[in-house]
């Protein structure tokens, strides 16, 4: 099924949820291949009362040739899911997991307003929800690594994050502190990677931090710098380049 223009990945997720029917669903993007015996350890898994099943990933290139090594959970992770889920996303892509539909149904669809971690923020939903979750313990994924993927564009990642972390800054499932460190951490990468050719995307970036940490003086201290870099960059720039810009 082909959507009319290109939404974003929750989109054209969610366009197919509400096309496929039955009791279970099982996600697997173009680019990724499951092992035969993949849904044969799924369907174990919900025979055994899960809710959401799983599997870890091997990693193959453009052209399906295989990368050495695997990912997979660490007993420790699956103890304490959510909060070991917020700091690394162990479900290593989409195509490793399978769910019970009722779970859409109560939870609802991807956050299409995401960009970026829309599949983690579905995933502590169920958490929240109560969703039983089980891990095969086999790697029954191939995912696709491309040189030119989002995941290996630092700014992109670190920009379309921001409102994920937005979003679960009150997330109880996650401890405070973890949360916040997240969310400041961020915004703080934002404010590195954009002061010199963004520097009004860098002011917003530490006037969160002020917000969220005023007692530090750092960025308050940064702040003036970052605005009076842009007002310089501003004349420096072509006449007819300030005309667009403004």
């Amino acid at each position: 099924m082909r959507t009319a223009a290109n939404g974003g990945v929750s989109r054209a997720r969610n366009i197919m949820l509400s096309e496929a029917s039955g009791e279970f669903i099982a996600f697997l993007d173009a680019d990724d291949i499951w092992a035969p015996d993949h849904l044969a350890h799924a369907a174990k898994a919900f025979a055994d009362g899960a809710d959401v099943a799983f599997s870890g990933v091997t990693f193959i290139d453009e052209n399906g040739h295989a990368f050495a090594g695997r990912a997979e959970p660490s007993s420790a992770q699956l103890a304490n899911i959510a909060p070991a889920m917020f700091q690394y996303n162990f479900v290593q892509c989409t195509s490793t997991l399978s769910l019970r539909r009722a779970w859409i149904d109560h939870v609802g669809n991807f956050d299409a307003a995401l960009s970026h971690g829309e599949d983690l923020d579905l995933w502590l939903r169920l958490l929240a929800a109560g969703a039983r979750w089980q891990y095969t313990g086999e790697c029954s994924c191939a995912y696709r690594k491309h040189a030119s993927s989002a995941m290996g564009q630092t700014l992109l990642v670190v920009e379309r994050m921001a409102a994920f972390y937005e979003k679960h800054l009150n997330n109880p499932l996650i401890p405070r502190a973890t949360r916040r460190a997240a969310l400041i951490s961020n915004r703080r990468a934002q404010a590195r990677l954009h002061w010199r050719r963004r520097p009004a995307a860098a002011a917003v970036a530490l006037r969160r931090l002020v917000n969220l940490q005023p007692w530090n003086p750092i960025y308050l201290l940064a702040l003036p710098g970052v605005m009076a870099w842009g007002l310089f960059s501003d004349r420096q720039s072509p006449p007819a380049q300030r005309a667009r810009t403004t």
